[in-house]
């Protein structure tokens, strides 16, 4: 017989549902901000949560990173509005979360011709040279 492991007060309760990944990266947050002298208490009341429409664990990380992290948080919606142009249809474009590189992942799910020509057409219109341009400056101006 499996025993699980005893179900006790947890430290970083949520008045949200959370999966174990999304607590680590939450309480990894949070200890963040606990050295830098926040008061993390509040990011645990619900209260103070629905103020900001934080009601997923995802809204939570992406609040506490743009409070923590807040150019690096500028420069990943800078990435994602110069790729909303790619972005649509059959296509999903993700670039390189760290920052480090100017590469990009490209999902496209084609179901008829209409689809394919639909990215054929956004390939042809976006400019990757002026993406890793962008790209280049950002790190260029992080040094």
């Amino acid at each position: 017989m499996e025993t699980l492991p005893p179900r006790g007060a947890h430290e970083n309760e949520l008045p949200f549902r959370a999966t174990q990944s999304e607590q680590r990266i939450i309480k990894e947050l949070l200890s963040v901000a606990a050295l830098r002298g926040a008061d993390i208490s509040i990011w645990k009341n619900a209260d103070f949560l629905n103020s900001r429409a934080i009601t997923t664990a995802a809204d939570c990380i992406d609040a506490l990173r743009a409070e923590l992290f807040p150019q690096e948080t500028q420069l990943r919606r800078q990435r994602a509005e110069a790729l909303r142009p790619l972005n649509g249809g059959p296509v999903r474009t993700h670039f390189d979360q760290s920052l480090e590189t100017s590469a990009l992942t490209i999902h496209a799910t084609i179901h008829n011709k209409t689809d394919f020509d639909l990215l054929l057409k956004r390939l042809q219109a976006f400019d990757f040279d002026r993406w890793r341009e962008a790209c280049e400056s950002e790190r260029i101006n992080a040094d």
